[in-house]
């Protein structure tokens, strides 16, 4: 009898400890003006869209809510909507897109991108905040309002964008700071891009001077503010100016400089270019791998790979073995996962497409099962294993 008490005991002080240890990392707050009962959360890993989580709450009476994610360890980006609607849209928009031959037109991508409701998370931490609704009414070019309604947008015949809907983000508790710091970093390429615009008929070098100015008046500011914020925040604001720079550097190359690069393709690249585009693969960060610009970088940066290696201009490579190679020489390992395991996992590809493509179907199984073995830690391979009957 004493034994079987003991037993009970020390389960009971394993139920305790386990319960004590669980951390929670959370986001809160209150609704104004919500046009809806309902409130949706989207996890954003711009690293794989087969990552993305989306929940739902009923907004309680007195206009909160709360999410809760136990046992968090990594930082993490979320969005948050009135509908499920907008969050698949911006889900397609923001994330899958990313991995074809689209490439954004950056005012529409930061419409879906961030708006004013996206947020970065850190482990074990809370953010509490207030929302407030507003809505006003836009009128577009034609060009933008043509973008608008590719992406599913209702839009007038007049090009008036009714009801656009804006949120005013008040940050409650500590460190407000960062939070706020962060929200200004969603303006990044806008400015990349302005300044690149005075550049589209003048010559590169010229555009890599100013290029260079800009992106030392970020990170002076960034150093600047360093104090108030923490690691995680400094990081992640750090990958967004870096790469953002080379990302807009490189579809200003692919957009406006295409004569001028298919020379230097098929001769040698300039070093002041390849200074700009060129990063550490060795040491990236777990806020740098979960960055937007991070990740949109990589495909521009492939393809620029790419070229380099064929010795001619091409905008986007389909996938086959020798893109995948190219990725794996020249992406952090990292990073090589995300880009194998996301080709695998989208919809259009399968064991008979990949043949097509790779034309060897020794290949295509090598490939799936070295991913698996190699990464066996790797967070996709259990939709993988589902995916492939393996």
């Amino acid at each position: 009898m004493k034994q079987l008490l003991l037993h009970v005991f020390l389960l009971i002080l394993l139920a305790i400890n386990a319960t004590a240890q669980e951390s929670i990392t959370a986001i809160k707050g209150k609704v104004h003006f919500w046009p809806t009962d309902t409130i949706y959360l989207q996890t954003m890993p711009f690293h794989s869209p087969h990552l993305s989580e989306l929940k739902h709450q009923i907004v309680s009476k007195d206009s909160t809510f709360s999410f809760e994610f136990k046992n968090i360890d990594k930082p993490f980006v979320v969005q948050l909507f009135m509908s499920e609607q907008n969050a698949k849209l911006n889900k397609e928009h923001l994330l899958y897109n990313n991995l074809t031959d689209q490439y954004f037109y950056n005012q529409c991508e930061k419409f879906y991108t961030y708006g004013t409701t996206t947020f970065l998370l850190e482990p074990n931490r809370t953010l509490n905040i207030e929302l407030e609704r507003n809505w006003s009414i836009s009128k577009l070019t034609p060009q933008m309002a043509k973008k608008y309604r590719e992406t599913g947008v209702e839009v007038s015949k007049d090009n008036t964008l009714e009801a656009t809907q804006k949120t005013s983000i008040s940050f409650l508790g500590e460190n407000t700071f960062q939070n706020e710091y962060f929200q200004k970093s969603f303006s990044l390429d806008n400015k990349i891009d302005n300044r690149l615009d005075i550049y589209k008929t003048l010559p590169i070098d010229k555009a890599i001077i100013s290029l260079k100015k800009i992106r030392r008046n970020f990170l002076d500011e960034l150093e600047k503010n360093k104090n108030k914020l923490s690691p995680t925040f400094y990081n992640y604001i750090y990958a967004e100016i870096e790469f953002s720079i080379k990302k807009e550097f490189l579809r200003f190359l692919m957009l406006t400089k295409e004569k001028e690069m298919n020379v230097f393709y098929t001769n040698e690249i300039p070093q002041e270019i390849m200074d700009i585009i060129e990063f550490d693969n060795e040491n990236i960060n777990i806020e740098t791998l979960i960055s937007e610009s991070y990740n949109k970088f990589l495909p521009l940066y492939l393809n620029f790979k790419l070229n380099i290696k064929n010795k001619s201009y091409q905008r986007y490579y389909e996938y086959d073995i020798n893109k995948i190679r190219t990725a794996i020489k020249n992406f952090p390992e990292k990073s090589v996962y995300y880009f194998i395991t996301n080709y695998l996992l989208q919809p259009q590809t399968n064991r008979k497409e990949m043949i097509k493509t790779i034309k060897n179907e020794e290949a295509v199984e090598e490939l799936i099962l070295k991913t698996i073995l190699k990464y066996p830690n790797g967070e996709l391979n259990d939709k993988l294993i589902e995916k492939y009957n393996l």
